[in-house]
């Protein structure tokens, strides 16, 4: 039946056939959020239009952005909670919805930049940008690493041109950082080192470290917040965890900040 479902799905995921999936994902998601959303597909990627806003997804079904919003400010803003005017840079954008979430937070005085070396995860997060009328997000296309001669870090998740974390945005905007988010699927570590002296400017971390990878895979490779936790430390930086948290991937978050609010 799975298999039968996908093969139909996969028919239709074509010019021609995309109206009747935008009908099913619009009753799909409508039932299963008790509130109306339109779905489409804008030529890209799917367009989910709900009451508190525009997702933008490579899927049909997806959540509320009060949903998604409540998820950033639980693990990715444990440690700073973003006031209106902040600036806040999110490396590994990802679908985006950390990013627009961040965004609505520090409102039209603030400022967040988000960074991906995916073309296609930023083309989704530029169009909700459009969509949900954000200007102050600016997106960056570039692999954030420590070495760009080695092409590490995000590198490895696209084609974009490497730089050093720090040379990817104009010194201006470093010169305070209220928060820095990282979610680079194991290269947080090089993202950090790239950070060299811009790392002065930041003054809270939040980083998905992916230790519970290891856990699961047996491979210590995935074992980077000891380090990243190191790095900060010498930084000057109080380190937090969430060790009791049920969530395995929140438990290998780490937090960093200038001063101990925790």
């Amino acid at each position: 039946m799975v298999a039968l479902k996908t093969l139909v799905r996969n028919s239709l995921d074509r010019p021609g056939g995309r109206w009747l999936l935008a009908l099913r994902g619009t009753a799909l998601v409508s039932i299963r959020t008790g509130r109306l959303c339109r779905v489409g597909y804008d030529g890209h990627a799917w367009t989910h239009r709900h009451g508190d806003g525009v997702l933008v997804h490579k899927t049909m079904v997806s959540l509320p952005p009060a949903t998604f919003s409540a998820v950033t400010r639980d693990v990715c803003c444990y440690a700073h909670a973003p006031q209106p005017g902040d600036s806040i840079v999110d490396v590994g954008v990802g679908g985006g919805i950390h990013t627009l979430a961040m965004a609505r937070m520090v409102g039209g005085s603030g400022r967040v930049v988000g960074i991906d070396a995916d073309a296609r995860q930023i083309a989704r997060l530029d169009r909700m940008i459009e969509l949900n009328r954000l200007p102050q997000v600016q997106t960056v296309h570039a692999a954030a690493t420590a070495d760009p001669a080695r092409r590490g870090g995000l590198a490895m998740a696209g084609d974009a041109p490497a730089h050093r974390t720090q040379d990817l945005l104009p010194d201006a905007a470093w010169r305070r950082v209220d928060l820095l988010h990282v979610r680079v699927g194991g290269a947080e570590l090089d993202v950090l080192r790239g950070m060299g002296d811009a790392l002065a400017a930041v003054q809270n971390i939040a980083v998905a470290c992916h230790d519970y990878r290891a856990e699961s895979t047996h491979d210590d490779t995935w074992r980077t917040r000891k380090n990243v936790a190191a790095l900060l430390r010498r930084q000057g930086f109080v380190i937090s965890t969430r060790p009791h948290d049920a969530r395995p991937y929140v438990r290998s978050y780490l937090y960093a900040s200038r001063r101990d609010d925790r």
